[in-house]
């Protein structure tokens, strides 16, 4: 049955397919990578069943992989990079290169040329940040040191990419007499790189305060659509990938004070659409060829996770990091994602990677994505046996706050709630918007979290799930109504406290599952006439008890026995 018809039709069988596939994947507690490549097995001309129609769904992956590139980008934080200084830099470059000259050692022993067998390093070498993201948050130490790294790390092979797309596209050219297509690639490359990427660095930053400064959501949103995809077809009119020039875009915005406005917003489309990519690669792959070479496809997973891993393992030595974060580092980054899917296919459309060497190289892929989670978690568990450590902290001092209260705004009433959570000893995340506050903060030794409070992402940065409580200070109710739901669909068990400016407001937030809606009128009013009556002599026992009576008329009865709601 082939699948045509208008656009609209395309969009929802392809939405459709991969709604499916993510679905079971999350059932079967799989990353959804997983399944949206398995989907697109199913839908692909070279299986039986339903059909789509290539041409239509690389036309719609193309802006999925653009969203989903952006957003990549955004995350990543130069600065960051640089304050975990040279080392690390080294350490990752020579990781990159490591396993690209491993791929071509085992490339040239399978008989494969030079060129795939290159590809098959490049490939290799890249580990998904998506991926590793998920293992960290389910083993609930989002916040701890080897989580930081392995995002740093990740973020130095992201960047690698960018040389090894160049470099394979170059290599498209190697029949090409004279070297004119090699030196045009090499030299559009670095145009963007060099000039226009610079230039964009200066302008674009600019162009997003502006945006924001309009103050309207729509206005902001569609000119980040537009830098975005403007900046992508400009790197692909001058020959270097569609994706790349997204990532680079999104790299640009990164710097920016309003890039956790650009994630917020962004962060919905990239998810609706960056499943179509994923869904397009699946269609490539052939069932039956995997079926035939599952041993080569189990030494390409082999390669991944265990020689990549091997080579991790050695090399985070070098970063002088306690033996546990050393281990736990190059375990979760022993497994590739969204860029290996990204170098095969611009491999194989450039003529580089021949059909049978690209679906070896997704498949290998899948299979590590599927096997990250138990490496990481049974890996953990040997290497700890073997080799356990005496008298040496697993962690650095300080990077677990696990027991400690999470904050959400830091204004005027954010900041009295620190400070009297400060007086106590007791430890706090303080989550905000406002880059500025969070640098304040930071200076003064107080661990911030930049982004929207509202967001499960930014909840899990804070790491709720480790939370004894959750304060939110929020003074917009429907941000302060998202960030109660997720957090309690994160961690259902956590008291919430929360500020709101409204009687019915504050009924739906306890019957959603807060502890406490403080109504901050009611509670200024109580205040207020409380000190009336004892500046007019009335007995304080009286006092308390016509307070304590007047907030239980006024307040609505706490929820009985919540339901756990659905992240916002």
């Amino acid at each position: 049955m082939n699948v045509t018809g208008t656009l609209s039709l395309h969009l929802l069988a392809a939405l459709a397919v991969a709604l499916v596939g993510a679905t079971l994947a999350s059932c079967a507690r799989q990353s959804v990578l997983s399944g949206f490549v398995l989907a697109g097995v199913v839908v692909g001309t070279l299986t039986p069943g339903p059909v789509a129609t290539p041409s239509v769904i690389e036309q719609l992956a193309e802006i999925g992989i653009v969203f989903l590139m952006f957003v990549v980008g955004v995350q990543l934080s130069v600065r960051d990079l640089l304050r975990r200084g040279p080392r690390l830099l080294a350490v990752a470059g020579t990781q990159v290169a490591a396993t690209i000259l491993l791929g071509m050692g085992i490339g040239h022993a399978l008989g494969w040329s030079a060129i795939e067998s290159f590809a098959f390093g490049a490939v290799v070498s890249n580990s998904s940040s998506t991926v590793l993201a998920r293992v960290v948050y389910e083993r609930k130490e989002g916040e701890q040191e080897w989580g930081h790294i392995g995002f740093a790390w990740s973020s130095i092979q992201d960047l690698s990419t960018i040389l090894l797309a160049a470099a394979l596209t170059a290599l498209a050219h190697e029949d090409d007499p004279g070297g004119a297509g090699i030196a045009q690639s090499i030299g559009s490359a670095l145009l963007y790189l060099l000039v226009l990427s610079p230039c964009a660095l200066w302008l674009v930053p600019k162009l997003v305060a502006l945006a924001a400064s309009l103050r309207n959501r729509e206005i902001f949103l569609l000119s980040i659509a537009v830098m975005a995809l403007a900046m992508a077809w400009l790197a692909s009119w001058l020959g270097v990938s569609l994706a790349l020039g997204a990532f680079i875009a999104g790299v640009v915005v990164s710097e920016s004070d309003h890039a956790h406005r650009v994630l917020r917003d962004m962060m919905p489309l990239r998810d609706l659409f960056s499943g179509l990519f994923f869904v397009s690669v699946g269609m490539l792959v052939d069932p039956g060829f995997v079926v035939s070479h599952a041993p080569l496809i189990a030494l390409t997973a082999g390669a991944i996770v265990i020689g990549k891993g091997t080579i991790n393992l050695v090399l985070a030595r070098a970063l002088h990091l306690p033996k546990r974060v050393e281990r736990m580092v190059a375990l979760g980054l022993a497994q590739s994602g969204e860029f290996s899917f990204l170098l095969a296919t611009i491999g194989a459309e450039r003529g580089v990677l021949s059909r049978d060497v690209f679906d070896v190289l997704v498949s290998g892929t899948i299979v590590s994505i599927l096997l990250s989670p138990y490496v990481v978690g049974v890996g953990a568990r040997v290497l700890r046996r073997i080799s356990p450590q005496r008298g040496e902290s697993e962690e650095p001092e300080g990077t677990s706050k696990v027991g400690h209260v999470v904050v959400c705004g830091h204004g005027r009433v954010g900041e009295v709630v620190a400070r009297l959570l400060e007086r106590r000893h007791i430890p706090y995340v303080v989550v905000e918007e406002d880059r500025r506050i969070v640098r304040s903060l930071a200076r003064h030794g107080v661990h911030a979290v930049l982004g929207d409070a509202s967001s499960s992402d930014v909840l899990e940065r804070a790491d709720v799930r480790g939370a004894r409580a959750l304060v939110v200070c929020l003074p917009d109710r429907i941000a302060a109504r998202c960030a109660v739901e997720n957090a309690l669909a994160i961690r259902p068990d956590i008291d919430v406290y929360v500020r709101t400016h409204h009687a019915d407001e504050q009924r739906v937030l306890h019957q959603t599952g807060a502890t406490e809606a403080v109504f901050s009128e009611l509670e200024l009013a109580l205040a207020l006439g409380a000190r009336t009556l004892r500046a007019l002599d009335v007995p304080p026992v009286e006092v308390e008890r016509d307070v304590a009576s007047m907030r239980s008329e006024s307040s609505p009865p706490p929820a009985t026995a919540p339901t756990t709601p659905e992240p916002a």
